[in-house]
């Protein structure tokens, strides 16, 4: 299993959004070369992995106007 240092992370606003929906789209081609592994139930394990992710990282989101 490989473990990232936060600052491998998409650290920006939207970025785990993103990561989440690039790992769902390897789903399909995992459970190609495994087909023993449940499709429905890896989708499941990535989202929630992610949702963990939520209460880890702090963000905050600032909106502004160019001059």
């Amino acid at each position: 299993m490989l473990h990232y240092h936060v600052s491998m992370r998409w650290l920006y606003l939207g970025g785990l959004l993103e990561h989440t929906v690039n790992m769902l789209n390897l789903v399909p081609a995992v459970c190609s070369n495994y087909p023993q592994i449940d499709q429905d139930l890896l989708a499941t394990g990535v989202i929630l992995h992610d949702i963990g992710k939520i209460e880890e990282y702090e963000y905050s989101c600032r909106i502004g106007v160019s001059d």
